[in-house]
């Protein structure tokens, strides 16, 4: 296995690690709702900055934060930067797959970058990349690039709350 293959593992097992079933059981979005249809009527663009807790779900932020004691004080933030660092690559990666019509290559780096956005509390864009697996999944690629701009600007967002949330942790 490869260095980022072997780093990626790592950081998702990490992370996922670190919530309780709790924790990842509370997204609101399913198969049966994706949130790509409740976004139609949104624009990224015009759309005002969003505070970091509308961005996050800063329970999941406190629950990392419970793990860390005097023994690991820099905890959380290895975990963000682990994640923003491991985010940037997926995203890549998802329009890499979107760009080549690969949608067993979009389905399993959505599912990564889900499962480490979730635990990091960033529901909104864990919703889109579950959109974004199930069209891998299914083959149907039809409106990836629309989701997955979505996506990508959801991830700047999350980028700067958990940025944002570092600068508190300093």
């Amino acid at each position: 296995m490869n260095n980022a293959r072997e780093e990626q593992i790592s950081a998702s097992i990490i992370v996922y690690a670190v919530l309780g079933a709790e924790a990842r059981g509370r997204l609101s979005f399913s198969l049966e709702q994706p949130i790509f249809s409740d976004m139609e009527k949104t624009n990224s663009k015009t759309a005002s900055p969003l505070a970091p807790s509308a961005v996050l779900d800063l329970q999941a932020l406190d629950n990392i934060r419970v793990l860390q004691g005097e023994d690991s004080p820099a905890f959380l933030d290895k975990i963000i930067r682990t994640y923003l660092d491991h985010a940037r690559r997926l995203l890549a990666t998802l329009h890499e797959a979107a760009a080549r019509n690969e949608a067993l290559a979009l389905q399993k780096t959505a599912h990564s970058l889900k499962s480490s956005s979730a635990a990091l509390g960033a529901t909104t864009l864990a919703a889109l990349c579950r959109d974004l697996e199930m069209m891998g999944h299914q083959q149907n690629l039809e409106n990836v690039t629309t989701v997955l701009a979505a996506a990508t600007a959801e991830y700047e967002m999350v980028r700067e709350a958990l940025l944002a949330e570092l600068q508190k942790e300093a």
